[in-house]
């Protein structure tokens, strides 16, 4: 007989996930859905746990499969910030896969443009998403380097650079924003800003795994602008 009371069913999917087993999390979260359809928050799980499916085996259609399920808990409850976050990700992931693939094949291969342009179109679809996610009110200085990063990344370098100014405006204190600023900068052919960006990056986080990398980057910069600061 099936319980009345769904939410242990749902308590343990959550723990599932935790515990990075996304395929007996969705066991459970089906079996709530038998008991309770509309159950809140379930297809935010549910799209949670194919993510990590997605993710750990870089197959886009399992990605595509989360997104959708996200957008079903979006039409439930169209003001719930984790969706979009979610979403937002998970094209960031897409973007990831796709440029694999990209890296793979000839600039002169007939498969190259159509790679490239799905993937910069994957990377406009995440920047909607974390927009969305920002005008929801989520964590402001993170939210915009976030999105900063899949403008980047889609090539939309002007929009990068305000995002990432709003960014360090509002979480300056937080070691990502000034990594992603600099890259930013970096691209946009910034030298001074790109430096000082690193630069802040160090100081606030010394021991960053990528020390060696970014200190190399400050050395470059500071060799190409002679030293100026």
């Amino acid at each position: 007989m099936a319980p009345t009371d769904p939410s242990p069913l749902f308590n343990s999917a959550k723990l599932l996930l935790d515990s990075k087993r996304p395929e007996q999390a969705i066991e459970q979260i089906q079996r709530v859905q038998r008991v309770t359809p509309k159950y809140p928050e379930l297809h935010y799980y549910w799209a949670k746990a194919l993510k990590m499916m997605g993710t750990a085996k870089s197959d886009k259609e399992l990605l595509l499969e989360a997104i959708e399920t996200a957008e079903m808990e979006i039409e439930r409850n169209p003001t719930y910030v984790d969706s979009y976050l979610l979403i937002a990700d998970t094209y960031y992931i897409l973007g990831g896969v796709l440029l694999k693939e990209a890296k793979k094949l000839s600039s002169n291969s007939p498969n190259y443009s159509e790679v490239y342009s799905e993937m910069i179109s994957w990377y406009k679809l995440c920047s909607r998403s974390y927009q969305k996610a920002m005008d929801l009110a989520l964590q402001p200085g993170q939210a915009y380097i976030s999105l900063a990063r899949c403008q980047r990344l889609s090539g939309q370098i002007d929009l990068a650079v305000m995002s990432a100014k709003k960014a360090e405006e509002l979480d300056s204190a937080n070691p990502l924003v000034w990594i992603e600023a600099a890259l930013i900068y970096e691209q946009e052919g910034n030298q001074r800003a790109a430096l000082k960006a690193y630069e802040k990056y160090l100081l606030i986080f010394p021991n960053a795994p990528n020390k060696d990398e970014v200190q190399g980057k400050i050395k470059k910069l500071e060799d190409l602008s002679g030293g100026e600061q």
